[in-house]
């Protein structure tokens, strides 16, 4: 993440200062100070929610600060950032990178990076002249959703997670989830692999349900879709086929938030009209 500091000159910003204002200084600039960098926090946010298309509570709320702190004898520091942890899913401060102008390329998910290390089961025989394992997805690549009703998207119009853990669950198929999955994925599909083997036992059909699974370029081709790109589709419990994601080439991302310009601007706005205030009342 890119730094940039500000300094300043009391005496530059509010004139002549007297042996009292000289005292209240240290104090006047600390408090001016936290307060600029918490106003700072909810101006990026506000930017934020006004240049991205629906964004996601979490985006909103991954700006940040750290109060201010004596740095030797005649300064103080304090920081705005972005949020670069994340509990589940992606860190805000990787996935803006693009946006901010960063990162050119759109950031590759925890999902775009598994379907790196998935294996392409489409393609026969499924290793290359040299005996190379393919995979679903080369560094290049990445799989965005289609506009497919079977995606099940939330409020702001994303791919739900739970989709997103059950497409890597079929696409693994017999892999252990030290290799590829999560530990409720394996879960789940151990769950059904059980229940299907107490109906087998009982004369019973295995029950049916949505599976998804991955076709390659050629593989397409031959299927005559509409589109010869590879992708992910969804076989329905009726048998219906529906693309769910297409594969594309690692798209360019705009440019539309400039971090530390809103960051820099706010700071210094905010900390000089705060710092006159607290010193002249």
């Amino acid at each position: 993440m890119a730094t940039s500091s500000i300094t300043f000159n009391p005496e530059e910003l509010i004139g002549k200062i007297n042996e009292l204002e000289k005292v209240l200084l240290p104090k006047a600039a600390t408090n001016a100070l936290h307060k600029a960098v918490f106003e700072t926090t909810k101006e990026l946010s506000s930017e934020a929610k006004n240049r991205f298309t629906n964004p996601v509570p979490f985006t909103l709320k991954s700006f940040l600060y750290k109060k201010p702190v004596p740095v030797g004898n005649n300064s103080i520091e304090a920081s705005v950032f972005i949020r670069d942890d994340a509990a589940k899913g992606n860190p805000p401060a990787k996935y803006l990178q693009g946006v901010m102008g960063g990162q050119p390329n759109i950031y590759p998910t925890r999902f775009q990076r598994m379907l790196r290390r998935l294996p392409d089961r489409a393609s026969n025989p499924n290793r290359d002249a040299l005996g190379n394992q393919g995979s679903i997805l080369s560094a290049g690549e990445i799989m965005v959703p289609t506009s497919s009703p079977k995606v099940r998207r939330n409020q702001y119009g994303n791919m739900i997670p739970a989709q997103y853990t059950q497409i890597l669950t079929d696409l693994a198929g017999g892999a252990s989830s030290a290799d590829y999955l999560t530990f409720r994925s394996e879960k789940q599909r151990m769950k059904r692999k059980a229940q299907n083997e107490r109906r087998a036992a009982k004369g019973k059909k295995p029950l049916k349900r949505d599976v998804y699974f991955y076709m390659n370029e050629q593989t397409v081709a031959d299927r005559n879709f509409r589109s010869n790109k590879g992708g992910i589709f969804l076989k329905s419990r009726t048998g219906k086929l529906h693309r769910i994601m297409t594969q594309v080439s690692n798209a360019k991302v705009p440019y539309k938030f400039d971090f530390l310009a809103i960051a820099e601007d706010t700071v210094g706005d905010i900390f000089e009209a705060q710092l006159i205030k607290n010193l002249k009342r």
